[in-house]
């Protein structure tokens, strides 16, 4: 894996747990208004070049690797906040094991944002949520109708930073009900090569520290939090193989014996990778509005 300009490839080992600070676990509101309710797990208020205006991961919430690329992104504003930490096999503190998959089990290469990276024998690519979290498109996510007291983030027309407090959240703000509140964070992959490692196994869940998604109460019937996962083909291939040889053999008993491989089964990764605009977006400034 390889470091340009433009695309962080690899942010460095993660094999011993990391430990976020205890207010990472409270998310805190990015969007509160009447056509948007969204909360971002681990996030602060930072600038881009200086001087931009931009939500960012907060530097006490992710492993040192992903907080250098959180400093590169502060010089180079096309970059892209993606990529794994290799070797690695253990999930931070209060996240859990959210999709894995070894090579042969799945494609020979993956996407992580702009990043196409190749699966070598022996490897295990392993994306961590938070804890209840679920692994989207994009994003670790989950959804709620209704929640506790969160703290809310955002600009001033002048660049200030401006933190306040969203007492609760019950599915109405304005005008608008029936709403839902998305809840994100930014995934953390790992990957491993079990022929080189002194581990030999896979990633480890630390969610032994509960994530503080504060006072939900409730998750949205209509939450579309999914995996995709194709099913494998090379099981009806096999059978296929497998048909073909009794067949023949039945047919002939002096038939020579005959080898057979059946093609590795396909199991898709889902398309993940958050770039630097998830969290800050084009446009810096976000209405509050109760």
């Amino acid at each position: 894996m390889t470091t340009t300009a433009e695309t962080i490839s690899n942010f460095g080992p993660l094999t011993t747990t990391f430990t976020p600070s205890p207010g990472c676990f409270t998310e805190k509101w990015m969007y509160y208004t009447s056509d948007k309710a969204d909360l971002v797990w681990g996030s602060a208020c930072g600038f881009l070049n200086s001087s931009i205006p931009l939500i960012q991961p907060a530097t006490t919430c992710w492993p040192d690797g992903y907080n250098k690329a959180v400093e590169y992104l502060g010089v180079h504003s096309s970059a892209n906040i993606n990529g794994v930490f290799s070797p690695g096999n253990v999930c931070p503190s209060g996240w859990t094991v959210a999709y894995n998959s070894t090579y042969g089990q799945g494609v020979g290469t993956y996407n992580v944002g702009a990043n196409t990276v190749t699966m070598q024998t022996g490897d295990i690519l392993t994306a961590c949520c938070p804890s209840n979290y679920a692994l989207a498109e994009t994003n670790c996510a989950i959804e709620v109708d209704n929640l506790g007291e969160h703290p809310s983030i955002g600009f001033a027309s002048n660049g200030d930073c401006i933190t306040s407090t969203i007492k609760s959240f019950n599915g109405t703000i304005g005008s608008s009900s029936n709403m839902v509140a998305t809840l994100e964070a930014t995934p953390i992959f790992l990957l491993e090569n079990t022929l080189v490692s002194s581990s030999g196994g896979s990633a480890e869940s630390t969610s032994g520290s509960s994530t503080d998604n504060g006072k939900s109460t409730g998750l949205s019937t209509g939450a579309k939090i999914a995996i995709g996962i194709c099913i494998p083909a090379g099981v009806i291939i096999l059978a296929a193989v497998l048909f073909i040889f009794w067949h023949r053999r039945n047919k002939s008993k002096s038939a020579e014996s005959s080898e057979s491989t059946a093609a590795d089964p396909v199991h898709e990764l889902p398309s993940s990778g958050v770039r630097a605009g998830e969290l800050g977006g084009n446009d810096p400034q976000y209405g509050m509005s109760e």
